[in-house]
């Protein structure tokens, strides 16, 4: 003999179930990747000057999302003749002399300085830079648990490439 299932016997913990994965699987949190979304972006133009943004790459990953908030940076600059080229180039500057300026940033920056050739520093690391006359340069930074990276590009390049330039340490 068959058994005929009935309205009344129907459970509807398995549809409940469902719906619940799924929302869980989808999810209703935003994945906070504002900073590094930016990073490949140039600043606006703003006279002589430099610009960017600061990212804070997180090492952690959550639902399919590793959160990358603007963040804050330390920034040290020295004006220089030449580009630095090697670690202990930039170590012997540092014990030569104080930064030319200093500045905590907060995810968007923008600092008018002269023409000329930098070493910008967001400790670990550093870049070279040419401040042009009449330009703005972007330097927009990517801190993370280890070195720092800088997003950098001559207005000539088609879009800015990562640079973890010179290690010089904490």
């Amino acid at each position: 003999m068959r058994r005929q299932h009935s309205l009344l016997s129907w459970s509807p913990l398995p549809l409940v179930t469902l719906a619940a994965l799924v929302g869980t699987l989808l999810g209703c949190e935003d994945c906070a990747r504002e900073g590094c979304d930016s990073l490949a972006q140039r600043a606006a133009q703003n006279g002589t000057s430099l610009a960017g943004v600061v990212a804070e790459s997180s090492d952690v990953v959550g639902n399919g999302c590793q959160e990358c908030p603007f963040g804050t940076a330390e920034l040290q600059a020295w004006q220089v003749e030449a580009p630095v080229t090697s670690e202990s180039a930039v170590a012997e500057l540092m014990a030569q002399r104080s930064p030319d300026w200093e500045k905590a940033v907060s995810e968007r920056y923008s600092i008018a300085l002269a023409p000329g050739f930098y070493l910008l520093c967001a400790r670990p690391s550093c870049v070279n830079l040419t401040i042009a006359d009449g330009q703005t340069s972007t330097a927009n930074v990517k801190r993370r648990n280890g070195p720092t990276s800088f997003f950098v590009g001559g207005e000539d390049a088609e879009r800015l490439a990562e640079d973890f330039g010179l290690d010089v340490g904490f």
